[in-house]
């Protein structure tokens, strides 16, 4: 049986976001991601940082509790959330594939980790989301 448990990792990169509408907006994309195609969610995560800090210690702490408590599957609203700067999205989606975890967007519904292991036109398209979150930064 596959294991369906998966974490929400939500993050706001200015001031603006932290007192607007960016945590709960991604709260309710991620939550009805997770529950439209069956995921349980075993925790959210919250972090304000910079979209080019290297410094996730919400993050880190997540990935921890992932592997402690065999949660599989990490999801965001999509990629920009994860990070704005491309070098920091392609450095998190390695270190993610290489503890065997999965990062699904919620906003396109790939498992973003599996996608760059494979399809070199995929691959292309991922940094491709990155390049625009970076430019519209």
């Amino acid at each position: 049986m596959e294991n369906r448990k998966a974490f929400a990792y939500l993050r706001v990169s200015s001031k603006g976001q932290v007192q607007g509408d960016g945590l709960a907006r991604q709260r309710r994309e991620t939550v009805a991601y997770a529950e439209e195609v069956g995921y349980y969610l075993s925790g959210v995560f919250e972090e304000s940082s910079t979209g080019t800090s290297d410094d996730r210690e919400v993050f880190s702490d997540m990935v921890r509790q992932a592997i402690d408590y065999d949660v599989p599957t990490i999801i965001i609203e999509g990629m920009d959330r994860l990070a704005r700067e491309l070098r920091v999205q392609e450095t998190l989606i390695i270190y993610l594939a290489s503890k065997g975890i999965a990062l699904i967007s919620a906003r396109t519904g790939e498992d973003v980790t599996q996608a760059i292991q494979g399809d070199p036109m995929k691959v292309a398209l991922i940094q491709m989301q990155g390049v625009f979150s970076q430019l519209l930064d």
